[in-house]
């Protein structure tokens, strides 16, 4: 059964929105891009970071279940090294609530991209790991959220 996703848009909203000021809001989100044992700080343009949060947000309304794996710090950390992924810092924590289960909060989003955690490029979804202030938890899926993650890692390429 498909679980209907509600966004804290108080939290949410206050980063996701467009920002008047082009440089905070270029600024204010983290991205790192991990592949063959680097990791690259992208800096993003303000169009890039408006499409980018703008993605996020639609792909975060796609989290439906969580899985049934737990994944430690150490794991992430060999994800990050082994295997291609990016990562989203936010300034701030946020929350989303998949109804009448849980809420998730966070500060971090790590989307693997190859390895045994990304899905085949077969499947429609996409898996997300969540963190505050560090990983510990289980990845969760966002159904039909596969075509939302090559629009980022398209934007991601251009700016590397």
């Amino acid at each position: 059964m498909k679980l209907t996703i509600f966004l804290l848009l108080p939290l949410i909203t206050s980063f996701l929105c467009c920002s008047n000021n082009s440089d905070e809001m270029s600024n204010k989100l983290k991205t790192i891009y991990y592949k063959n044992n680097s990791a690259d700080t992208l800096k993003l343009s303000t169009k890039q970071a408006a499409k980018i949060q703008a993605i996020l947000k639609e792909l975060f309304g796609k989290v439906d279940e969580e899985l049934r794996l737990y994944l430690d710090s150490e794991r992430i950390e060999t994800l990050k090294v082994e295997d291609e992924s990016v990562e989203f810092i936010f300034p701030q924590e946020l929350s989303i609530s998949v109804k009448t289960k849980y809420n998730i909060v966070f500060d971090r989003v790590i989307i693997p991209l190859s390895g045994d955690l990304s899905l085949s490029e077969n499947n429609n979804d996409a898996i997300l790991i969540f963190g505050d202030k560090e990983y510990g938890s289980s990845p969760h899926l966002a159904l039909n959220g596969n075509l939302l993650v090559k629009e980022l890692v398209d934007i991601l390429k251009k700016s590397r």
